[in-house]
């Protein structure tokens, strides 16, 4: 296929191709009245009617949310109820009004701005994203207020990119899914809310482009690939149709792949590679089972922790995990423990403010810490274990100190449910994430003490090349198609081949068809990704031969440069460039 120079490049956030005109996003600015008033009472009663209407719209968009994307998106919302209802938030906004007579616009912005700016100052990524959350929280009260209604953004007279800043949550679902083809944002990174939405819809989407997206222009033609971060901007002639070949091969490809949801997961010479789901709830799981799902590789549970002034009661967790491990029937189901700190802070944990909380207090060290937080989730999971195939997975192990801990306290969490005379699973697979380099160079050690291995492609690679995966200044340090963290990926695959247990892979690039004969070629046992996702990878997995497969990851581990190995990934899998 004939290779052509894209005009823009951004950071690579939802898979896909698209071309279409674009569609500039016009933000609907409004001016927020800064009037004094004379009857505080009725002012009040303003606000609580403008809460309580969006309380309404944003109770709707969450069961919606729920039917159309997921359970994962739909905590989103639920999130913003919890906002709604922030006594702190809302208690200096009345303060304000009845103590400074501020109209009710005119309070709430000035204390929101206070509040985003007090979650601003903590540069925390996740808590970024918590700032966000406020802030369109804040634009639906206070149009609600003024009497303006939000910008249409569901009905377009014909296919488009749409192009913008950043689009809130709420935005994100208001989308009209028959014409917008794909997203180009100034802002953000692989991991925002807006992403996560767009990945779940299955819309193409390139962030970060920062001033470069001035520009883009309202009507000219783009052409963009979610995959590798490539903006083509009015392409012509030759390299035009190249990508209108490309694009409708990749259409085809995704309705071909339908067909290939019950089949089973084979390469062409017969070499098995299970395709599992990542999911954040059981009804998720349903759904990654009908979409042909072998399995669940990742059930993230701090989805059950976060956004809550507690953490959830055994009985709540119980109830998740035995819906997932049923929904699975039978297959094997790998729910991750606690894996909070970092990226996903949980307030009522109490966690330090650290300067750097990728490198602190997180996943399985807050859990050994926190002995009857982590011991009420094993209690939770084993019972769960009644119903299914379990597979136990630890977050962030670096030595084989902390399995023995573990392995100590789930003997522990046996001997008092044993003697409570509580049913429970006890024939489940203990297994731990590959995502710290100590943990694979000590591969050969941890492989003896598990069932298996789930390599974290994410944290893995931002660990080798120190480099925050959400912070934007870093991005292109950040690869992993770094010799580096290829080399340690197989290296870890061959220690747990020696002892003879399973490894997968749980990472973003599971799902990504230019690593697939890689990962055929080096022995992986599984690969966990969107559901949407494994239908497609099935097909292309019965293209591959595994010998070839084989020995092409064998030239691919000679290469020292990720010049060398972006263009190996790209001869080999005939993608434009």
């Amino acid at each position: 296929m004939q290779v052509i120079k894209e005009s823009l490049k951004g950071i690579a956030a939802s898979q896909g191709l698209a071309i279409a005109k674009a569609w500039v996003y016009p933000k609907t600015d409004y001016k927020v009245p800064q009037n004094n008033i004379l009857n505080p009472e009725a002012e009040l009663i303003r606000l609580r009617k403008a809460i309580d209407s969006a309380d309404l719209e944003i109770a709707l968009l969450a069961k919606q949310t729920r039917e159309q994307v997921g359970d994962g998106e739909a905590a989103i919302f639920e999130a913003h109820q919890l906002i709604l209802k922030d006594p702190e938030l809302m208690s200096s906004v009345e303060k304000s009004i009845q103590g400074k007579l501020m109209c009710a616009e005119w309070a709430l912005l000035e204390e929101s701005n206070k509040y985003v700016e007090m979650i601003r100052a903590i540069n925390d990524p996740y808590l970024n994203e918590r700032a966000k959350d406020v802030l369109d929280v804040v634009d639906r009260v206070e149009r609600s207020l003024l009497g303006i209604p939000l910008p249409n953004l569901s009905n377009f007279d014909s296919d488009c990119i749409l192009v913008a800043d950043e689009l809130m949550p709420s935005e994100m679902l208001r989308l009209d899914r028959r014409h917008v083809k794909g997203l180009v944002f100034a802002q953000g990174s692989a991991s925002t809310h807006a992403v996560l939405i767009a990945q779940s819809m299955g819309l193409p989407c390139v962030v970060g482009l920062g001033k470069k997206i001035s520009e883009l222009s309202l009507g000219q033609e783009l052409a963009i690939d979610g995959e590798t971060g490539k903006i083509w901007i009015e392409p012509k002639g030759d390299d035009r149709e190249t990508l209108l070949i490309q694009i409708t091969a990749e259409e085809n490809d995704r309705k071909d792949a339908l067909n290939w949801v019950s089949k089973p997961s084979l390469s062409k010479d017969g070499k098995k590679l299970s395709l599992f789901a990542n999911v954040v709830s059981g009804e998720e799981a349903r759904i990654a089972s009908e979409s042909g799902a072998e399995g669940i590789g990742l059930f993230r549970t701090e989805f059950l922790f976060v956004n809550r002034p507690e953490a959830p009661s055994e009985e709540e967790q119980f109830e998740a995990y035995r819906l997932a491990v049923s929904a699975m029937d039978g297959k094997l189901t790998i729910i991750r423990t606690l894996d909070a700190g970092g990226d996903k802070v949980v307030p009522y944990l109490g966690l330090p403010k650290e300067e750097n909380p990728f490198l602190g207090k997180r996943a399985i060290r807050i859990c050994l810490e926190d002995r009857g937080l982590f011991k009420t989730q094993l209690r939770a999971l084993l019972r769960a274990a009644k119903f299914g195939k379990l597979g136990l997975l630890l977050p962030m192990i670096s030595s084989k100190d902390e399995v023995i801990a573990v392995k100590s306290i789930l003997a522990e969490v046996e001997t008092e449910l044993l003697s409570e005379g509580v049913d429970y699973g006890s024939d489940y697979q203990l297994g731990i994430m590959i995502e710290i380099p100590s943990a694979v160079i000590m591969a050969d050690v941890l492989a003896k003490e598990v069932d298996f291995f789930s390599i974290g492609t994410n944290d893995l690679t931002q660990y080798t090349l120190a480099a925050d995966r959400n912070n934007e200044a870093v991005q292109a340090y950040s690869d992993s198609k770094d010799p580096a963290v290829l080399r340690l990926i197989a290296m870890t695959v061959a220690a747990a081949k020696r002892q003879g247990i399973h490894v997968g892979v749980c990472g973003a690039i599971a799902g990504n068809k230019e690593y697939l004969p890689f990962f055929l070629g080096i022995g992986v046992d599984e690969l966990s990704m969107v559901a949407s996702q494994i239908p497609r990878q099935r097909k292309r997995l019965a293209e591959l031969d595994s010998e070839q497969s084989k020995k092409q990851s064998e030239e691919l581990l000679q290469l020292v440069s990720k010049a060398e190995i972006r263009g190996y990934f790209e001869s080999a899998a005939g993608l434009l460039s």
